[in-house]
């Protein structure tokens, strides 16, 4: 647990120094805790660009299972 600890300060500092940090994980509650924003892919395209505030275990899991589109990809009108 100890070396999770020292990437997740790392990634913070990198952070706070204005750098951009990818983390790419399986572990759902990792990537809540850790990120700014996450963009979700399924079947190798984005199927949702989240700000903090829309995080949420049920809409990632659905954009990821592609069940329903949970946002538009930033830039992209939702048809």
């Amino acid at each position: 647990m100890g070396a999770k600890a020292e990437i997740y300060a790392l990634i913070d500092e990198a952070a706070q120094d204005g750098l951009a940090v990818l983390v790419a994980s399986s572990e759902l509650e990792e990537l809540l805790w850790i990120c700014h924003r996450i963009v979700v892919m399924a079947r190798g395209r984005i199927v949702a660009d989240l700000p903090r505030d829309r995080f949420g275990k049920e809409v990632i899991m659905t954009a990821a299972a592609g069940t329903q589109p949970a946002a538009a990809p930033q830039g992209k009108a939702s048809t």
